[in-house]
């Protein structure tokens, strides 16, 4: 009878260990296989067919013990190359309110002659008469009457319904459908929001309809928008950004017809606090080798992120973009490091980036124009420029357009916070990067990126922990790591509860061998 209340308590102690730590966490993680056509389920929905992705739901306290060990199991297959978590990354933008002005002279971002980026004498070069594909992965777009003639056929990538707030999962309806959060959605933290009408916004400063009468101008008035929603309600998981980034590239993704006009340029304003995932990288890389560049906002918690990791800002082969204010200085909110490759316009809280909205505050209500401020809004500037470029010389190749950008910046305005190469190397210049793009030569030339992996060396350990790197939502951390690294206090509990449940096994054993 003792050794049975041993093998009990121990049995007991450990399911309490892993549900405190598995305790309001979207337990989903990405499997890749070292085959890729290999697919197993595990506890949950299968939200990819090619098996990359599996969940373990939310279980009662009883069942979580048959979640913990089905992971540890997993890890150790064979057939597995590496697992990590399926993290929340959110939109990364802050919102002031509506715009006084929907005209173009209150787009000092454009114009000013500190603080704007020489965009009217870009436009004497080119208005992007020769159209160029941008995609803008985000939480999709309305119909808006400076956007409508401009968008190509998009796609939804949201696989959650209940963060889509569409009633489903995947489908070729990129609309947003808003980004509330009311209580009782799981990310909410005691303070309700408004949907945000992100990408929308977004997709103004790309490419708004410009010299219509109408509205707000866009860098790029020839480019042509592609909306891929990926972020919902509470954010949206890394799965469904990688596979956005990818069919958005035209690489195939499992499920989904084709997208039939791949994007030359692709704008990432969103983001969360982690290390550049292996999986996000491979993506990056597969985007990279087909001469597509991705353009990242940093990130709006204020914080040097060659110490404080923003992903997927700390990738590598991105252009990662930082943001200035309307005095000309690096805006307070901005990461900052020397992982900026450069600045844009972000606004602040006295002077935002206009563009296009919806009157709505949680579902759609109709058009208008709102300014908002963040990195988020800085990212499509350079999106933008980056298209106009291409318009003028569609040969260049991502080396090439990245090192043009950062040649032509123009140092910081402002010196205070941008000491010590943190600011990149400065804030955009239009009319000189487009300048220097029509006559650089592309002959003989080729991409100067090399793709690398997280983890490339050698043997991988996993960690699993508790944390709200999602912005508020809590998730499992299980992550690759270097290898030797510490797992933290959870895997030590799972260790402990592990060991202390298979000496209780032996005591039991024992005591039936001993009868």
């Amino acid at each position: 009878m003792r050794n049975k209340n041993i093998y009990s308590f121990f049995v007991v102690f450990f399911v309490l260990t892993a549900a405190n730590a598995f305790a309001a966490a979207p337990s989903r993680w990405i499997v890749a296989y070292k085959s890729k056509q290999t697919s197993i389920v595990l506890k949950g929905v299968e939200h990819n067919a090619a098996g990359r992705v599996f969940t373990v739901e939310r279980k009662p306290n009883t069942e979580v013990l048959t979640s913990v060990l089905a992971v540890a199991k997993k890890m150790s297959e064979a057939g597995v190359a590496y697992i990590e978590k399926d993290n929340l990354m959110q939109v990364v933008a802050e919102t002031f309110g509506s715009p006084n002005d929907p005209l173009f002279q209150s787009q000092w971002h454009y114009s000013d002659s500190v603080s704007g980026i020489s965009l009217p004498d870009a436009w004497s070069l080119t208005q992007g008469q020769n159209p160029i594909n941008v995609a803008v992965v985000d939480t999709g777009i309305l119909p808006h009457p400076d956007l409508l003639s401009k968008t190509l056929p998009g796609m939804d990538m949201v696989s959650d319904s209940t963060m889509g707030a569409d009633g489903d999962g995947r489908d070729s309806d990129a609309t947003d459908p808003g980004d509330w959060i009311a209580p009782g959605d799981f990310c909410y933290v005691g303070r309700a929001s408004n949907s945000s009408w992100h990408g929308t916004h977004v997709a103004g400063t790309v490419g708004a309809l410009t010299n219509n009468g109408v509205g707000v101008a866009g860098v790029n008035p020839g480019s042509r928008i592609i909306p891929v929603r990926v972020l919902g309600k509470c954010g949206g998981y890394t799965s469904d950004i990688i596979d956005g980034i990818r069919w958005a590239a035209g690489i195939s993704v499992a499920g989904l017809a084709s997208n039939p006009n791949p994007a030359k340029v692709i704008n990432l304003s969103l983001g969360a606090p982690g290390t550049c995932t292996r999986s996000m990288q491979e993506a990056i890389n597969d985007v990279r080798a087909k001469g597509i560049l991705l353009v990242v906002a940093s990130g709006n918690s204020g914080v040097n992120i060659d110490y404080q990791n923003f992903t997927p800002a700390n990738c590598n082969g991105v252009v990662t973009v930082g943001a200035s204010n309307a005095q000309g200085g690096k805006a307070y909110y901005s990461n900052y490091g020397t992982r900026i490759d450069v600045m844009a316009p972000g606004g602040d809280s006295w002077q935002g980036i206009l563009s296009t909205s919806d009157f709505g505050s949680t579902t759609s209500t109709g058009a208008t124009y709102k300014s908002m401020s963040g990195t988020s809004m800085a990212a499509p500037h350079v999106t933008g420029v980056i298209s106009l470029m291409y318009a003028l010389n569609s040969s260049l190749v991502p080396s090439q357009v990245i090192d043009i950008l950062k040649e032509t910046a123009e140092s910081m305005p402002l010196s205070f916070g941008c000491e010590g190469g943190v600011c990149g190397a400065g804030l955009i210049n239009a009319f000189e990067a487009i300048s220097l793009a029509r006559i650089t030569s592309t002959a003989g030339v080729k991409d100067d990126f090399t793709p690398t992996l997280p983890n490339d060396s050698g043997a991988q350990t996993y960690q699993v922990s508790n944390s709200d790197d999602g912005g508020g939502c809590g998730h499992i951390d299980l992550s690759g790591g270097a290898s030797g690294g510490s797992g933290g206090p959870f895997i030590m509990s799972l260790i402990l509860g592990m060991v202390m449940v298979f000496i209780a096994q032996k005591l039991g054993q024992n005591k039936k061998a001993s009868k």
